[in-house]
C-alpha cells in the first residue's frame, strides 16, 4: 500500500513538473514573438524613413542639377496601385508640369532615377474605395501646410504613407525621439492629391492643434478619417 502511494506521489510530481515546464516553454514563446514583432516593427521603420530620405535626396538633387521648379517634380511611377482593386500602371499623381521627364521625375520608371517600392507589410488597412485615395503602404505626395515648418503662409509638399500598422508607426516616433501617435491628437487633413497646385486651406493644417508634432518636418500620426488609420508624413520640400 505504500509502495502504491509512493508511486502516486511520484507520478503526481512528474505531472506538476511537467505542466511546469510547458508554462514556462508557452510564455517564453509568446513573449519571443512579441520581441520579434517589435524587432520587425523597427525594421520596416528604418526602411520605410531611409526610403523617404533617398526620395527626397533625388527631388534636391533635380532642383540644383536641372534647377527645375519644386511644382514640376513628378512623383508618379508605374508601379502605384489606385486602389484595392489591384490594378496597376496609374497615372494618379503624375506632374503635369513636368514636360522633360529625366529632368523632373524622380523614379526610375518615369526616367528618373529611384527605384520605386512599397511597403505593404507595414500596412494593415485596405482603402474603401477606388476614387484616387492613397493606397496603405505606398508612398504618396500631397501639398499642405506644416504648422512652425517653413514659412506659415506657403504650404508644403508632404510625402506620406497611410494604414500603417500601429507598431510601426510607433517604431518611427521611437527613431524620430517623438511621442507616440496615441498620445497625440488626430491629424485634420492629408492636404491636396493634386500636390503641383498650392494647398489653400490654412485651416486643415497639419499636424492638428495642439499636438507636440507641430513644428516637425516628419511624424506619424493617427486620422481623423478611421480607414486612414495611422499616417507617415514628411515634408519634402518647404518654402
Amino acid at each position: 500500500m505504500k509502495s502504491d502511494k509512493g508511486n502516486a506521489l511520484f507520478l503526481i510530481l512528474i505531472a506538476v513538473a511537467l505542466f511546469a515546464a510547458l508554462s514556462y516553454a508557452i510564455t517564453n514563446s509568446s513573449r519571443g514573438s512579441s520581441s520579434t514583432d517589435k524587432e520587425q516593427a523597427e525594421i520596416q521603420a528604418a526602411k520605410i524613413l531611409n526610403y523617404m530620405a533617398a526620395v527626397q535626396d533625388e527631388f534636391t538633387k533635380l532642383r540644383v542639377l536641372y534647377n527645375a521648379p519644386a511644382y514640376d517634380i513628378n512623383f508618379g511611377n508605374n508601379d502605384s496601385h489606385q486602389s484595392n482593386s489591384g490594378a496597376i500602371g496609374s497615372d494618379h499623381q503624375n506632374n503635369p508640369n513636368c514636360s522633360t521627364l529625366s529632368e523632373c521625375s524622380i523614379f526610375a520608371n518615369r526616367d528618373g532615377n529611384v527605384i520605386s517600392r512599397a511597403f505593404y507589410d507595414a500596412a494593415s488597412m485596405p482603402v474603401p474605395s477606388s476614387s484616387g485615395h492613397p493606397v496603405p503602404g505606398e508612398l504618396r505626395v500631397y501639398n499642405n501646410f506644416i504648422e512652425d515648418i517653413g514659412s506659415n503662409s506657403e504650404p508644403e509638399l508632404v510625402m506620406l504613407m497611410i494604414g500603417l500598422k500601429e507598431e510601426v508607426c510607433d517604431a518611427i516616433n521611437k527613431q524620430l525621439d517623438l511621442p507616440l501617435a496615441s498620445t497625440q491628437p488626430v491629424a485634420p487633413s492629408i492636404g491636396r492629391r493634386e500636390y503641383w497646385v498650392k494647398a489653400s486651406n490654412y485651416a486643415e493644417r497639419l499636424p492638428g492643434v495642439g499636438s507636440a508634432y507641430i513644428g516637425e518636418a516628419t511624424f506619424c500620426s493617427r486620422h481623423s478619417y478611421g480607414w486612414y488609420g495611422y499616417i507617415l508624413f514628411s515634408a519634402v520640400h518647404v518654402e
